[in-house]
């Protein structure tokens, strides 16, 4: 409790002691601020860090770009192995059940077959 006391109490002090100082005091610090911000030695370095981002970024961006590219094939990989390689693993029959011709055959003989659009209503 009496840390809160205390952090009230300077909030109010620094209230007051700011209102005190007054606009003159604001106008001179964000004066500071923007010649600071203007002169050409931090203009110089704000580039030189946005390149260097820049250039940090790329190589991430390809470092990610190829371990995505891993891991979509390892994943590729387990999931051929675990279906014994013959089950599609992309497009509209990638391990969905009954795409392949003997099941929708079976299907079709115990008169629940995919409804084409040829087909009349039963």
């Amino acid at each position: 409790m009496t840390g809160k006391l205390k952090m009230l109490i300077g909030l109010g002090v620094g209230y007051v002691l700011g209102a005190r100082a007054g606009r003159g005091r604001y106008e001179q610090i964000a004066n500071q601020a923007q010649r600071f911000m203007h002169d050409p030695r931090v203009q110089d370095k704000a580039g030189q860090a946005k390149d260097f981002a820049a250039e940090k970024a790329a190589g991430a961006r390809d470092t990610a770009a190829e371990k995505a590219g891993e891991a979509v094939d390892a994943a590729k990989e387990k999931v051929q192995e675990k279906r014994g390689g013959d089950t599609p693993t992309t497009g509209l029959g990638a391990g969905m059940p009954g795409t392949d011709k003997e099941t929708t055959e079976d299907l079709g003989a115990l008169g629940t077959a995919p409804v084409t659009p040829n087909d009349t209503a039963r």
